[in-house]
Parts: C-alpha cells; structure tokens; sequence
C-alpha cells in the first residue's frame, strides 16, 4: 500500500515539498482548505496608514485600490513586504514576525 501525505494548499508542479514527496514514492494530495476572495470596503479620504497583514491581502487591495502617494503602507513581515512591491509601493514599515503581538507595537 503506497503511502498518502495531504496538504492543505494548493502546491506548484515544481514545488520541492511536491517532488521530494513523489519521488520517494508518497501519494500526494494538495488541495487548499480556505477560499480568498475580497470584500467590499471602503478607506476614507485622508488616512495616513495602510497596513497590510498577508500576500493575499496585499494583492486583492492593491489589484483595486491605488493609495495616495502620501499614504504609508506598513505590511506584516518580508512576503507581504514584496506582494506590495510587486504593484510599485514600498512599504514604509516592514514587521519582522508573523506575531502580531509583536508586530503591534512596533
């Protein structure tokens, strides 16, 4: 009986996980558990923050909004830093943990 391994996300052909798996003869299943999809929202004229906490969120809001130049976008950690600068914004505050207890504060 081959054995079986699942994951909760959606993974690329050339995924390394992926590869590693099947060629040491595991059956994979990768499926996500989650659906991402936007909301409706609005931000108010003015605000000086944006601060983005995921890559996802990060490419839903920047795929239909365009902060103003003077508004600073501060983003969660590294990966969210470079999804917001995959649309042309550099993220004027980047956290260095997934923690937002940390994060807060900083």
């Amino acid at each position: 009986m081959k054995r079986s391994f699942f994951i909760s996300r959606n993974l690329s052909e050339s995924s390394l996980l992926l590869n590693f798996l099947k060629d040491n003869e595991w059956e994979v299943h990768c499926q996500s558990l989650i659906k991402i999809e936007p909301v409706n929202f609005n931000i108010e004229t003015g605000t000086d923050w944006i601060f983005i906490s995921s890559s996802n969120g990060a490419r839903i809001l920047l795929e239909s909004y365009s902060p103003p130049i003077n508004t600073k976008i501060g983003v969660v950690g590294e990966a969210t830093g470079k999804a917001v600068k995959q649309f042309g914004f550099e993220p004027a505050f980047i956290g260095t943990s997934g923690d937002m207890e940390k994060v807060g504060p900083a």
